[in-house]
């Protein structure tokens, strides 16, 4: 827990601080860090950060939809090719791809009943996600983007 406070995958800004309890409480009271961003906010108007499918403790969703004003619900159409991503990025620790940013040579397997756990693991999370906005008293406005037709298409660029 301490060396993802340290690590750059805390999720965290460089300028954004919470403070370590808060932090180690994110999934069974994420009102608290939710709390501590906003009082973080040093002014901007916008407010915001991934919250993937293990972020949180899903039964405290509502939570999060409570508090949130907008919603992007970010994709991807090809299930397969984010597996090996996430699979490329734990084996070389390398998180993000952008102009300049660190490579890497890593060469993985892939074993069949992994990717099947994941894949039913995530379509489970955007089921859950969708049944919460359904049933929220006052949901967040939600754009939908997947990053193969609207990121990545050659007409989106």
């Amino acid at each position: 827990e301490q060396a993802l406070r340290a690590s750059r995958k805390d999720g965290l800004a460089r300028n954004v601080t919470v403070d370590d309890e808060a932090f180690r409480r994110r999934r069974e009271r994420p009102q608290e860090l939710l709390d501590a961003l906003g009082r973080q906010h040093a002014n901007r108007h916008v407010v915001g950060f991934k919250l993937f499918s293990k972020h949180l403790d899903w039964k405290r969703l509502d939570t999060f939809l409570d508090w949130a004003t907008h919603l992007i619900l970010l994709r991807r159409d090809d299930a397969f090719a984010q597996y090996v991503s996430i699979c490329l990025a734990q084996a070389s620790n390398v998180w993000a791809a952008y102009p300049g940013s660190a490579k890497h040579d890593h060469v993985v397997s892939v074993d069949a009943a992994l990717f099947d756990t994941w894949s039913k693991h995530e379509a489970a999370f955007v089921a859950t996600v969708e049944r919460a906005l359904a049933k929220a008293a006052n949901p967040p406005g939600v754009l939908h983007l997947t990053y193969e037709r609207d990121l990545c298409a050659p007409h989106a660029r």
